[in-house]
């Protein structure tokens, strides 16, 4: 059920991939396979830390969007993040939407 999830997250137009990350920092799960998710977990959540400290705590979705492309995480507790990297095409508002719906229904699954 988790990986139909990340991979119904990841048919969604625009998106590239989609990692799961753990209490590691390690991803759990990626869809569909990809390096730069395996590389870009730990680099999000050391940028969530650097959140934390400017926003005065650890915020539950971040979005980053530069003209090539957006990432964007929804924390599912304190363990876990799901993130995902889309192009520049993708709709933010259906992307959110989708990222969300999936976070929510993510938790009972970790």
């Amino acid at each position: 059920m988790r990986q139909r999830l990340m991979q119904d997250l990841a048919d969604l137009d625009g998106v590239e991939w989609v990692v799961l990350i753990g209490d590691e920092l390690l991803p759990l799960a990626v869809a569909p396979a990809s390096e730069q998710a395996e590389a870009a977990a730990a680099m999000w959540v050391g940028l969530e830390l650097r959140a934390e400290v400017l926003l005065g705590g650890i915020p539950e979705r971040l979005t980053i969007r530069a003209d090539a492309a957006m990432m964007l995480s929804h924390r599912l507790d304190l363990a876990h993040v799901l993130l995902l990297r889309a192009g520049p095409e993708g709709n933010l508002g259906a992307i959110r939407l989708a990222l969300t719906d999936a976070a929510e229904r993510m938790v009972a699954l970790i």
